[in-house]
Formats: C-alpha cells, structure tokens, sequence
C-alpha cells in the first residue's frame, strides 16, 4: 500500500501513497533515549481534488487507532 521513500536505520522511515483525491506522507522518525528509542509518528496529507478532504474529514475520528494499530503491529515484527 506504502511505497518507501526515504529511510535512514535507527533514525527515520518515510513511505507515501497516492490516490486520485489525495496523497499521504507517513513517517516515523526514531528519538534515541537512554538505552531504547522514542517513536514519532507523522502523517502528512496533500488533497488533490475537493474529495480529498471529504474523505479523509469521514476517516479522521478513526485515523489515530488505525495509525497506532500499524505501529503496534510493526514492532511486534523486528
């Protein structure tokens, strides 16, 4: 679904998808702390037709449980 864009190990992880009414940016960018890391999650979304914001005004209550959903599952694989 995400194709990656830019990546740096232990430091940062862009990917983007685009479709006809918008296109998003998600990253994750790693902050050293003591012995581990902090994790911080970004979306970035460009709209690219006036459907743009109608769909993603429809999915934003539920985008922060699907955004966590996704980091839960990805650390649970390394």
């Amino acid at each position: 679904m995400f194709k990656v864009t830019k990546a740096k190990e232990e430091a940062y992880w862009f990917a983007s998808a685009a479709e006809s009414h918008l296109s998003a940016t998600l990253g994750v960018i790693a902050e050293p702390i003591n012995k581990g890391y902090r994790y911080h999650v970004v979306t970035l979304v460009h709209y690219r037709s006036w459907a743009g914001p109608v769909y993603f005004n429809t999915i934003r209550p539920f985008h922060h449980i699907v955004v966590g959903s996704m980091m839960k599952h990805a650390s649970k694989a390394v």
